[in-house]
């Protein structure tokens, strides 16, 4: 469980100094994480980003109906 936190965490970070030149100052940032950590868990962790990095997260969470579409078409 720790592991994952911790990979979760330095792909936040990863994703975070990723940036385009051309957008420094705007003050409108986000990024989109697709996570399939349980919502509760992300949540916390995707919040402490925000609130240290000033960009906004939209999370997408791995839910059951979407494990069943994939699973639906194969």
């Amino acid at each position: 469980m720790k592991k994952i936190l911790i990979i979760t965490c330095m792909s936040l970070l990863v994703l975070a100094g990723c940036s385009n030149d051309s957008q420094e100052g705007v003050d409108d940032r986000k990024l989109v994480v697709y996570t399939s950590v349980d919502q509760f868990i992300a949540e916390e962790i995707l919040n402490d980003f925000e609130d240290e990095t000033g960009i906004e997260v939209l999370p997408v969470y791995d839910i059951e109906a979407s494990k069943l579409q994939v699973l639906q078409i194969d």
